[in-house]
């Protein structure tokens, strides 16, 4: 879902499901981010594209558990004032 938030749009389209599941499964095809690590992102667009591969690791047990995703996003949001109406305005 971060990666779709960053490229406002879905990523592979065009692939097959089945194809894609053996892709991701098999081949540990991921999303391109190099589009957004060229670009110069914000603290919190670093910490959330950081947090997005974390995600994405093939050893299941270096990917981060649900409740530290949430304080990870929690934090990183926080620390921007993002969500509020000042932010928002600014921002959108």
């Amino acid at each position: 879902m971060l990666w779709e938030l960053f490229a406002r749009r879905a990523p592979f389209e065009g692939l097959h499901p089945h194809t894609l599941i053996y892709l991701v499964v098999s081949r540990h095809l991921r999303p391109d981010t190099s589009d957004f690590e060229t670009q110069d992102l914000s603290a919190t667009d670093g910490s959330l594209l950081e947090l997005m591969k974390e995600c994405w690791s093939s050893e299941v047990a270096r990917r981060p558990a649900a409740f530290s995703i949430v304080n990870k996003l929690r934090s990183t949001l926080s620390s921007q004032n993002v969500g509020n109406d000042s932010y928002i305005a600014e921002n959108v």
